[in-house]
């Protein structure tokens, strides 16, 4: 297994299981808002990122693993910075499990071209979320 796979499969059931358990609060609220663009996009985000952190634990590809990893961690990172007054306390420790995943693919790739990697991966998951949320309701 490679390095910090095991803080990367953590990562994914904990993602996954506050995915679930957001849509089922707010199906448990009953207003209506399961359907709305917004929920659907926040969960499909946790979702997108859990699948990436299981994927990012168990290739063998340094460079896939470390810009799957990155891509995941940076994506909780804005979600528990997002929600940090709802879902993203929930979200907190799958997000550190699954930055340590990612730090752990770094070393793993050149030291010069590992961070720009994961700065890249930062910026296009703030520009994701960002247009993401400014674009449903």
């Amino acid at each position: 297994m490679p390095r910090g796979a095991v803080e990367g499969l953590l990562a994914t059931v904990g993602s996954a299981a506050v995915g679930g358990l957001y849509l089922w609060i707010i199906n448990g609220e009953g207003e209506g808002e399961l359907g709305s663009s917004r929920v659907l996009f926040i969960a499909a985000c946790i979702f997108v990122s859990a699948g990436l952190s299981l994927v990012g634990a168990l290739l063998p590809d340094p460079w896939a693993r470390l810009v799957l990893r990155a891509t995941a961690a940076c994506m909780l990172v804005v979600l528990t910075l997002l929600g940090a007054m709802s879902i993203g306390i929930l979200l907190l420790i799958p997000t550190l499990l699954s930055l340590r995943s990612t730090a752990h693919a770094t070393l793993d790739v050149p030291r010069s071209a590992a961070w720009p990697i994961v700065a890249g991966t930062a910026v296009m998951d703030v520009a994701v979320v960002a247009l993401g949320v400014a674009s449903t309701s």
